[in-house]
């Protein structure tokens, strides 16, 4: 077992309604990551995702993974509906929650 100094607390910084397939797919496609970010990932609904092992080391935070378990709750920001230039409705990511 790696020796583990750290439990770091994220959140994915997204709406609540993120999906766990969204943000792993962000971090291979966007990021070339491939282990996840986060050793459990919670759903809105509570649901706890372990995306990996604690065992292993995960891409949480740069410079201190290899002692860390990193946990993240899917959310962090509201979702505001506003207009582009256009004139047409989006989304757009509000304050903190």
């Amino acid at each position: 077992m790696r020796r583990i100094d750290f439990i770091v607390i994220h959140c994915t910084a997204s709406p609540q309604t993120q999906t766990v397939k969204v943000i792993t797919d962000y971090w291979k496609k966007v990021m070339g990551w491939k282990k996840p970010g986060y050793h459990h990932l919670i759903s809105a609904d509570g649901t706890d995702n372990q995306l990996l092992p604690i065992s292993e080391v995960s891409n949480g935070v740069q410079g201190f993974n290899s002692h860390s378990i990193h946990i993240s709750y899917i959310g962090g920001v509201e979702v505001l509906k506003g207009k582009n230039s256009k004139g047409q409705v989006i989304n757009v990511l509000g304050k903190p929650i």
